[in-house]
């Protein structure tokens, strides 16, 4: 007897054990999982989805050109106008007597522009942008603010930190003038760039001003066109990707397309680990912008953690079916011998509880019939005692 008693404390001990193991893999599997979280919403370049509206019918599409693609803004420009023409036949346009995009759009080049302001001249690297593209890209403004659309083309430049103290000696300088190759450039403001070590290695370790597209291309040194973005409806699944594609007419020769819309969620970051060791190879002849050199690298992070999001979910699991699968085991009794019983309850249970409706019923209606007759009784026996007072009366 005291065997068995031993036997069962030692049974309860070691399940109680397991199901410990199983809430501190829970645990873990929740910390982890917050992890990979954070890091998949960590870089605000690949959340124009979310910012634009409801990331489940929108899409943001990256276009990555190589450096000889033939493609020019007027390339946009069609690819856009035909994009507007699908999504009206697909029926979707702005709300009426509004002043909302159907879609928001940003391209740029990459290259260099020679700045002075007639004491301090300095060669830096530079984006030529058109479009939204702060819309995109968020950048940290230290002072002034950054272009617009409606004046992107017009002669403005934004500088970062580094580069307002060569030139000026501080950051407080929006509005001043520069000369780039004989034009004249109005400061629009000045931004903090990135100096983490994930920014640096993905090529934000010089210094890096925004001109407009045109300003690059007509005063500096433009390396052509080498991205597109585009976040607009996506009303089914893959519409936008497949679209963008069919009106840019690109051969995928030149051109890489992106759909950056849950690009760090759990099914990609199956399929990076299933193409990690390949994943790095390039045969285009694209050099990627900083923002998709860092958004890879993220794909990489989000990728590795759900390895040990996944194992400790499959731990706390495992950890706690052990001791269920035990005692269902040894319970003494078969499922398949059970359930014949306990359907069999349930029906006893319906009937009884037919039954006593039933009866309840028939109770209601017999007090009800009883109430009746008594109230009748009563009301004759009052017309009796009536009848009697006048025949005594009248003796």
């Amino acid at each position: 007897m005291a065997a068995k008693l031993r036997k069962k404390h030692k049974l309860r001990r070691w399940m109680l054990v397991l199901l410990i193991l199983s809430a501190v893999s829970l645990v873990l599997f929740l910390v982890f999982w917050r992890w990979h979280y954070a890091v998949s919403h960590s870089f605000p370049d690949e959340l124009a989805a979310d910012r634009w509206g409801d990331a489940a019918d929108t899409s943001q599409i990256d276009v990555f050109f190589s450096v000889d693609a033939p493609i020019t803004p007027d390339s946009f420009l069609y690819a856009e106008h035909m994009l507007e023409t699908e999504l009206e036949n697909a029926g979707i346009t702005p709300p009426e007597d509004s002043n909302a995009d159907l879609y928001k759009s940003a391209y740029c080049a990459t290259g260099k522009v020679y700045l002075n302001n007639k004491t301090n001249n300095i060669e830096v690297k530079a984006l030529g942008v058109s479009g939204d593209y702060f819309y995109f890209h968020p950048v940290d403004l230290i002072s002034g603010s950054v272009f617009s659309p409606e004046d992107i083309n017009d002669d403005y430049v934004l500088l970062d930190q580094t580069s307002a103290w060569q030139l000026f000696g501080g950051t407080d300088i929006a509005g001043q003038i520069l000369e780039c190759g004989g034009r004249t450039l109005i400061i629009r403001g000045v931004y903090r760039q990135r100096e983490d070590k994930l920014a640096k290695a993905a090529g934000l370790d010089t210094p890096l001003v925004f001109v407009g597209y045109d300003t690059l291309v007509n005063t500096g040194v433009s390396y052509g066109i080498n991205s597109y973005e585009i976040v607009m409806p996506n009303p089914i699944r893959d519409f936008a990707l497949t679209n963008v594609k069919k009106q840019l007419g690109m051969d995928d020769v030149y051109a890489q397309f992106v759909d950056v819309t849950g690009r760090f969620g759990i099914l990609p970051g199956i399929q990076t680990l299933k193409n990690f060791t390949v994943r790095c190879m390039n045969s285009k002849a694209i050099i990627y912008p900083y923002w998709e050199n860092v958004s890879r690298a993220l794909e990489n992070r989000c990728a590795l953690l759900l390895i040990p999001t996944g194992l400790f979910l499959l731990l706390a699991v495992l950890f706690f079916l052990i001791p269920l699968l035990y005692t269902w085991n040894h319970k003494g009794w078969k499922l398949q011998e059970q359930i014949p019983v306990w359907i069999g309850r349930i029906r006893d249970r319906i009937y009884t509880a037919r039954v006593n409706r039933a009866q309840k019923k028939l109770h209601v209606s017999s007090s009800d019939h009883a109430a009746d007759e008594t109230s009748h009784s009563n009301k004759s026996k009052g017309r009796g005692r009536r009848r009697g007072s006048s025949k005594e009366e009248e003796v």
